[in-house]
């Protein structure tokens, strides 16, 4: 793939001529400085050589099995970025060839014929994968021009995982069922690497941005210590069908998430944006508990949920807006905690037959513990960042809405037509730990919605539908860093060769 990103600004000088960026890193009206990160237009070269294979069967008899391997190569991933577009003609490339994973999972299910204290489904097998990170930068004159540019850095490094599982579904007494299991992983990450080509520290400023960036962010070079670790992660659920239309059911599960390879050593150095890797990172892990009540009324479905999470050295990525372009960072956050309910109904022919109804509502109380380390050295050790290192205890865990709500109302007057509205809503959730970002409504924040949908479908025989709608009707104005799209009018029409 070959791709061109251009740009237009809105912005012009004087003279009447478009402004794209600026030599001292300003814009300068009535005597007041407004710091810009400028806009440079990009040359994309993306060839990836991806593979999978799997082998399954499906008899539901003694023994099924599942085999899957993947790999994806990045041929030749390069981007090559102008870095001070109608100034002059310099900027970077950025190489990410070589880079890829593999995987590989063996399942197997056992379903035993002979009971022993009731009917037993076993599942076991084993995982692989490996990702692996090769990042190059060079800089040159000639942002469009690939060969002849010098080096001056690179990010390299591996991340690996082994397991092994095992779990049995045991219906032991007529309405009760148990499902226990655990995985052992054993997680490494080695050939890590930061290294810097160029003069560090240079007298003077570095001629292109991007070097001088990314100079002053890895510090020299570094060359990290291998790591690896072993961790367990056990199970549990158990159902009672306490009559023929409530289910009950209580879970536990334990699980670790490791650090991926990019969030441990993939740096990078970006007019438009850095992000800083964090190769001290730790695995972090989570105690979920759910507890369920499920009642079935003809053929309506209604669900309450009760839940509660302790996560210790959750990974979070952070973004500080500097003067100039926005800084992202990633560190662990040692102790937070969520508490939760979910109400859910599923009704079928509502007060007229063809006349259903799904909706939900959510309530998550999500609380940063603690959080000792919030200065992060890899954000105190960027000279260039000023941001105030307030202790997130007692706020609210980013990213996530302290209500949800949701319904949709179908009517299917004839088997070929139905006719549909929704309502999504969320509350305003943070984006930052210690929740200073309490402006919602504008870009680089996040914000709640209220959003009102309507979709209508006819079906005109077994192979072709048209559908038309409206996404957004109230063009609410919403927010995840950029603007989301508002009221959207759309028709599709789709021929289905089953």
């Amino acid at each position: 793939m070959h791709q061109y990103a251009g740009l237009q600004s809105y912005i012009t000088a004087s003279n009447g001529f478009p402004i794209y960026n600026s030599p001292t890193g300003a814009i300068v009206n009535a005597g007041v400085p407004y710091y810009i990160y400028g806009e440079n237009p990009a040359l994309w070269d993306d060839r990836r050589l991806m593979q999978g294979l799997e082998l399954k069967s499906d008899t539901r008899g003694l023994f099924d099995y599942d085999l899957v391997v993947s790999h994806l190569l990045y041929l030749s991933v390069i981007n090559q970025q102008s870095s001070n577009y109608g100034i002059d003609t310099s900027g970077q490339n950025w190489d990410q060839s070589g880079s890829g994973w593999v995987t590989a999972d063996a399942r197997g299910v056992w379903r035993p014929e002979q009971e022993f204290l009731g009917k037993h489904e076993v599942s076991f097998g084993g995982h692989f994968d490996q990702y692996a990170l090769r990042q190059y930068f060079t800089y040159g004159p000639d942002w469009a021009a690939f060969a002849g540019n010098i080096p001056y850095g690179e990010s390299r490094g591996i991340t690996q995982t082994d397991a092994l599982y095992v779990q049995d579904e045991w219906s032991f007494l007529p309405n009760w069922k148990l499902i226990a299991g655990g995985r052992e992983e054993f997680w490494s990450t080695f050939d890590g690497a930061g290294l810097n080509y160029v003069p560090f520290p240079t007298a003077a400023p570095f001629p292109y941005g991007f070097a001088s960036a990314w100079q002053t962010v890895s510090q020299g070079n570094n060359y990290y210590q291998s790591r690896s670790v072993t961790a367990f992660s056990p199970k549990a659920s158990l159902s009672y069908q306490a009559t023929d239309d409530l289910t009950l059911r209580g879970s536990f599960g334990n699980a670790k998430r490791f650090p991926t390879v990019s969030e441990l050593y993939q740096l990078q150095a970006f007019t438009y944006g850095t992000v800083v890797n964090n190769p001290r990172l730790l695995p972090e892990q989570v105690d979920s508990y759910d507890l369920t009540a499920e009642y079935r009324f003809g053929k309506n479905l209604a669900r309450l949920s009760y839940f509660h999470e302790d996560r210790w050295d959750e990974i979070v990525s952070q973004t500080f807006q500097t003067v100039g372009a926005p800084v992202t960072g990633y560190q662990n956050v040692p102790k937070t905690h969520f508490n939760g309910v979910e109400g859910a109904v599923q009704l079928k022919d509502v007060a007229t037959p063809g006349l259903d109804v799904n909706a939900s509502v959510t309530y998550v109380a999500a609380t940063v513990l603690s959080d000792p380390h919030y200065s992060d050295p890899n954000f105190a050790a960027l000279p260039w960042l000023n941001y105030p290192a307030l202790n997130p205890a007692g706020k609210n865990y980013p990213l996530i809405p302290r209500w949800r709500a949701k319904w949709v109302v179908t009517y299917h007057p004839t088997e070929q037509w139905s006719v549909s509205g929704a309502m999504r809503y969320a509350s305003n959730p943070y984006a930052l730990l210690d929740n200073v970002d309490y402006n919602h409504a504008t870009y680089g924040a996040m914000s709640g919605y209220l959003v009102f949908d309507a979709r209508a479908t006819y079906k005109f025989d077994k192979y072709w539908t048209f559908a038309a709608g409206i996404n957004n009707i109230g063009n609410y104005h919403q927010y995840d860093y950029h603007p989301f799209e508002q009221r959207t009018f759309f028709a599709e029409i789709k021929f289905d060769f089953k």
